[in-house]
């Protein structure tokens, strides 16, 4: 139904036509409704008067702009319904071939409004996600299943990796040179696993180097998506950063082999008791 859920019954599409030095100006067009029936002069005062003055007249400048540089034109507008919600439309026109009908611009009106706010959904929950990602040590990605292209990083990215965000554009597996040569084979191996399908999801750990010339520990998670036919679609996971905590684990260890070779090398007994813990420690001597 082409009037369904309309704001004072508008279709969600018009035909029109005008005279090139007019065409511009929503007051100067021939319309048509989108299927076939004419617009009615009624109708017409209707549109315009849902029409905001300033929406028709950044209209009628990104036409004149367009015709001054033999452009495409192409302008979105909004439409207030009788309680002021917005509907938007994407304004297009071209002009007749001159032989048909010289001077003459053709156009189309169509709603675009459930398209901008699935956009601005959208956008709400990128914001949300780069939020998120702001405040973990994690970097979300989405990628092709041959990782031939890049879908989405968060903006963690540079900041987890040390590795430039924008380079993944030209080439999506920048990252994947930078990984230390200790580890390459290995990576290489799990990648080539997910793409021949043999593999759903994965988690390595792996050394990278980054820019400024540091080794960076990290673990490398991925998950194959599946679309809505069950094929499989592409790849989402997440990058972190645990260069810190592998080297406190390391430092751990160490401190660890240190007192264990005191404590054997010492006469001494030695206790340690944790009296809220009701815990007791004491050494071999």
């Amino acid at each position: 139904d082409p009037h369904a859920d309309r704001p004072c019954h508008l279709p969600r599409f018009f035909h029109w036509r005008a005279p090139v030095a007019d065409a511009g100006r929503f007051s100067q067009r021939e319309w048509t409704c989108g299927d076939g029936t004419p617009v009615t002069p009624e109708m017409r005062d209707q549109l315009l008067a849902m029409i905001p003055t300033v929406e028709q007249e950044r209209c009628a400048d990104a036409y004149r702009a367009a015709r001054e540089s033999g452009a495409p034109y192409e302008s979105e507008f909004q439409v207030l319904d009788d309680d002021g919600t917005p509907h938007w439309f994407v304004d297009i026109g071209v002009p007749c071939p001159a032989s048909a009908a010289p001077g003459i611009l053709n156009g189309v009106t169509l709603d675009i409004t459930r398209r901008r706010r699935q956009a601005e959904t959208l956008l709400e929950r990128e914001a949300m996600l780069e939020a998120m990602s702001d405040l973990s040590h994690d970097t979300y990605w989405v990628a092709a299943l041959d990782f031939s292209r890049v879908h989405y990083v968060s903006s963690s990215y540079g900041r987890n990796t040390g590795l430039r965000r924008d380079r993944l554009q030209d080439d999506p597996m920048d990252w994947f040179h930078r990984v230390h040569p200790g580890d390459v084979d290995r990576v290489r191996a799990v990648i080539r696993e997910v793409v021949e399908g043999r593999l759903e999801w994965f988690s390595e750990e792996c050394r990278m180097l980054a820019d400024d010339g540091a080794v960076r520990e990290m673990q490398l998670r991925g998950r194959v998506l599946r679309n809505a036919a069950g094929e499989r679609d592409r790849i989402a996971g997440l990058a972190s950063d645990i260069t810190g905590r592998r080297a406190a684990e390391r430092a751990l260890r160490l401190s660890e082999e240190r007192f264990n070779l005191a404590n054997r090398g010492s006469s001494d007994g030695i206790f340690d008791w944790d009296i809220t813990r009701r815990a007791l420690y004491l050494s071999p001597r």
